[in-house]
């Protein structure tokens, strides 16, 4: 039996004039760049990974809710980008993230 590799949080970026980063979550993140590349006017790239599912992926997007721009797709701030090479350097702390959100249900209002 062929063993799958652990899931991951991947930052794909692509510069279209300011830098864009799609935070997902796979166990493939190469071939989930190509499959993106195929429909994407901009060159995409894959700036990092973490192993983490998506409870983790959600937490990122809790992190930059700030930067987000729609769907899983966020505003390259100097705050993201940081963190992806804190991600890339292998020092990035998960336990500093906050509670995760649900980026395709809007939040409840108060009762």
């Amino acid at each position: 039996m062929i063993e799958r590799p652990p899931k991951q949080v991947y930052f794909l970026r692509a510069d279209v004039g300011r830098p864009m980063i799609k935070i997902g979550c796979t166990r493939w993140p190469d071939a989930r760049l190509r499959n993106f590349q195929r429909w994407s006017p901009a060159p995409l790239s894959l700036a990092a990974s973490i192993v983490g599912d998506h409870k983790l992926e959600r937490r990122f997007h809790a992190a930059f809710l700030a930067e987000h721009s729609h769907q899983e797709w966020f505003f390259g701030s100097p705050r993201l980008l940081a963190a992806i090479e804190m991600i890339r350097a292998g020092n990035f702390d998960t336990a500093r993230l906050p509670k995760g959100v649900n980026l395709y249900q809007p939040p409840r209002a108060a009762a």
